[in-house]
């Protein structure tokens, strides 16, 4: 069974947000939300202010937690050549080991339809979607690097010319 976890990225913050790590300027939660907020039922809160509350004497700190407004992206249950969690939107050079005539390329990671694929970013393949099932059916006939993805490195979803 697939892991499902998520990253999200924070339009207004501009920060790529990964589940269980800490931020410098706040701190981040993902969580379950009503499934009418997005299509992934997913919603994101941050905080960088506390409240402080007094209670019999003593002092509490409550984070002021609030509403982000981001996209969500779905890990797909493998990793690249490096060891690194593949997600939706991530940008990867992809290299068939196939045959030596195939030249590595970039291509995004899609969800199309009902499942991962990969577009690729080739001039006059800038339209066609490889199924991720064929790609992921037998990993040692493709290296897969992720190099970036659409949000932090939208200049690398310019087609190559190949």
């Amino acid at each position: 069974m697939r892991e499902h976890m998520y990253r999200a990225w924070d339009k207004e913050r501009n920060v790529m947000v990964y589940p269980n790590q800490i931020y410098p300027k706040g701190q981040y939660q993902m969580l379950l939300h009503d499934i009418a907020a997005n299509r992934k039922g997913l919603a994101l809160q941050h905080f960088d202010t506390r409240s402080h509350y007094q209670y019999d004497g003593d002092v509490f700190a409550a984070p002021n937690w609030e509403d982000v407004d981001a996209y969500f992206m779905q890990y797909t249950g493998i990793k690249d050549t490096d060891n690194q969690n593949i997600y939706e939107g991530d940008i990867l050079i992809v290299q068939s080991m196939l045959t030596e005539m195939t030249s590595p390329y970039r291509a995004e990671v899609v969800w199309d339809r009902y499942r991962f694929a990969l577009r690729e970013l080739r001039k006059g393949f800038f339209e066609n979607t490889i199924p991720y099932s064929n790609v992921i059916a037998d990993l040692s006939y493709f290296n897969l690097k992720i190099i970036g993805n659409v949000y932090e490195n939208p200049e690398l979803l310019e087609e190559q010319h190949v």
